[in-house]
């Protein structure tokens, strides 16, 4: 995944697999099983072996494309923040919000000075500042509810222990559910910084699993009891 990446030069889907506490969920899982030693040594073997991978196939124009992730003065760069200012002046004038997929169809009329063209029907390039402008204050309120009952239904998960509720969770089954859940969501979020990603699927899939998983899991505990 990452070497897909790579060859194809994305500076943004390369910060959010290096933001990512586990690239794949299921290791956590396994690592959960070891000794402390033996983790740390696979860990290790692991790392390395991207680290050499990543060395030796990745071009000269990957490298020259992440040393701009930091420089707001290049084009994309400088582009995005004016596009989220653009976007909390917009949210200033519609603080209920100015409707979904709106904002590109507005953007020109809040660029300002700050852009040589004009701006009509482009994304906001953010999650965040896609959903301030469009949704408002109403929605807003409303995506970090759903966003908190996810949390709190994810830390439940993983806080289920081997002696709680059956034998499906005598190999932390539960908890690393809850892991991967978590981990998912941070980098949907840590993309979805740079990435106009609001109405994609992808987050309501996550939430609608995780909210079965919770309940299977009530489930168990029902029945045990």
């Amino acid at each position: 995944m990452y070497l897909s990446v790579c060859c194809n030069s994305r500076r943004y889907g390369s910060c959010d697999i290096l933001f990512t506490r586990r690239i794949c969920w299921p290791f956590g899982y396994l690592f959960r099983r070891m000794d402390n030693v033996k983790k740390k040594i696979v860990t290790l073997i692991i790392l390395s072996l991207i680290a050499i991978i990543m060395i030796l196939c990745v071009s000269d124009k990957y490298w020259a494309e992440i040393e701009t992730i930091a420089n707001t003065e290049d084009n994309t760069g400088s582009e995005r923040i004016n596009s989220w200012l653009s976007a909390w002046d917009m949210f200033i004038d519609n603080p209920l919000g100015v409707g979904g997929n709106n904002f590109q169809i507005r953007f020109h009329e809040y660029q300002g000075d700050r852009f040589t063209r004009g701006m009509y029907g482009r994304v906001a390039h953010s999650l965040w500042f896609t959903l301030i402008p469009e949704l408002g204050i109403l929605g807003i309120f409303i995506y970090f509810r759903l966003l908190q009952l996810n949390l709190k239904d994810i830390i439940w998960l993983k806080n289920l222990r081997d002696d709680g509720i059956g034998d499906i969770c005598n190999n932390g089954y539960f908890s690393a559910l809850g892991l991967s859940f978590m981990v998912s969501l941070f980098a949907f979020f840590v993309t979805g910084t740079f990435i106009s990603v609001l109405y994609y699927a992808h987050y309501w899939y996550l939430t609608g699993l995780i909210a079965a998983t919770v309940k299977v899991a009530k489930q168990i505990e029902a029945n045990r009891s």
